[in-house]
């Protein structure tokens, strides 16, 4: 915080023996003391870091209302900053019905983007519950207007399997690819395709579960530039 106090107003992080009281005015102190130079520099920071783990898209949905969340990415964006792919999806969460989902993909979902930035969906849930009668309706709406509706849940029985490496890789490459409509340009390495990749630091399919977790990029490419460069790749760092 550039030597910033932690005590702001009246409000302090911990007690008399400094443990922390609240983690949640915690948060909000810290938060209210950044500037927005402090915000725009952490999120280039988290982007450059995301660079570093072999990441070339980002798909994002804890957008709220709006596109106040995404105020800093996009600045990076404009500025031709921007060092990953990013594809968001319109949070819908206070939607009791389905209409105000049908009136995002209808009008907001065209408005803005390229293929750096771009919205694709809504989510991360579409209404206050998972289990809503509407949701068939809404993946219906979602798919006939060729777009992607992600529904949350908490809940770990929903993932009842064990998800082995290979299906890990490929959800992160060609089925996240898939999911935000870009299959025909990412996910593979193929003749045609952009030159987005990421050179891990170990052997994914080798490796124990531990150390699967733990990978790192050593070298991470965005239409052939490389925005990440580590160990034998250093010198390729632009």
């Amino acid at each position: 915080m550039s030597g910033r106090s932690v005590l702001h107003g009246t409000r302090r992080l911990g007690d008399a023996n400094g443990i922390v009281s609240s983690t949640g005015a915690a948060q909000s102190t810290l938060a209210s003391v950044q500037t927005d130079e402090d915000k725009a520099r952490g999120t280039a920071e988290v982007i450059d870091f995301s660079a570093g783990l072999g990441l070339t898209t980002l798909h994002d949905v804890g957008g709220l209302l709006g596109l106040g969340s995404y105020k800093y990415s996009l600045e990076l964006w404009r500025r031709g900053d921007l060092n990953i792919r990013i594809r968001f999806f319109f949070w819908r969460g206070d939607d009791t019905g389905i209409s105000s989902m049908q009136a995002r993909i209808t009008n907001n979902l065209n408005q803005l983007g390229d293929e750096l930035y771009r919205p694709i969906g809504v989510g991360e849930r579409i209404n206050t519950y998972s289990t809503s009668p509407l949701f068939p309706q809404a993946c219906s709406f979602a798919a006939a207007n060729d777009r992607t509706l992600t529904q949350h849940s908490l809940s770990t029985t929903e993932i009842p399997f064990h998800i082995a490496a290979l299906h890990a890789l490929k959800m992160y490459t060609s089925g996240s690819a898939y999911l935000s409509f870009d299959d025909d340009k990412l996910g593979t390495i193929e003749v045609g395709k952009l030159a987005d990749l990421g050179v891990p630091s170990d052997e994914p399919m080798k490796v124990s579960d531990d150390k699967f977790r733990k990978l790192s990029s050593q070298l991470t490419l965005q239409a052939g530039k490389a925005v990440h460069a580590s160990g034998p790749f250093a010198g390729l760092a632009s």
